[in-house]
């Protein structure tokens, strides 16, 4: 009968262990490129080589998860993986929020939306920082952003991210962790 229940109590901690809905564990995103907006340059030069180079630079940016405890009660082993979040891939959709046009002959903000895949593994009990592309060189070639840049006008816009994965355990259920930053768009060589 005790070897029955011990066995019945071990199934019953197992099932508990496995829940994909972890009530005892958050993952947020604690800070994104050091608390302050993105200066996304639209082009740069480098004075250092003859001739100079003009080229489009990429924008990325330090992004801090927190895979933190719900509760001070709530315990964990530092050596257990249980409660571990794997970072998959990430989706940036874009908002501009200057006022200006969010479409115009043959574009639409929407089409620099773009997903990207990467791996990261955020431990329990840790603040862990990813590097992840923000503003890809080909965005700024397009529109609105290359009449910016030839009309010397700046271009405020949100990046919206949201950040896929998993626990370490349990691979099947998608965690969601959203995430915004502010983005402003200009030619910053010339300040």
């Amino acid at each position: 009968m005790w070897r029955s229940a011990i066995l019945a109590g071990f199934a019953l901690l197992l099932l508990v262990s496995c829940d994909t809905n972890d009530p005892f564990v958050d993952v947020l995103v604690s800070n994104i490129n050091e608390g302050n907006p993105l200066l996304a340059d639209l082009i740069e030069i480098d004075d250092t080589k003859d001739p100079p180079e003009i080229f489009i630079p990429e924008d990325v940016v330090l992004v801090e998860f927190w895979n933190k405890p719900r509760h001070d009660a709530v315990i964990t082993q530092p050596e257990t993986f249980l409660h571990d979040f794997h970072v998959k891939r990430y989706s940036v959709t874009w908002r501009r929020v200057d006022g200006g046009p969010s479409s115009g002959a043959g574009w639409d903000i929407s089409d620099h939306d773009f997903e990207a895949a990467t791996s990261a593994i955020i431990p329990i009990n840790t603040k862990t920082g990813v590097g992840i592309l923000l503003a890809p060189a080909g965005m700024k070639t397009a529109e609105p952003f290359f009449s910016a840049l030839m009309n010397f006008e700046e271009i405020q816009m949100i990046a919206d991210i949201d950040f896929v994965g998993t626990r370490a355990i349990t691979s099947d259920e998608e965690i969601h962790v959203l995430a915004s930053l502010s983005v402003q768009f200009a030619d910053f060589g010339d300040e």
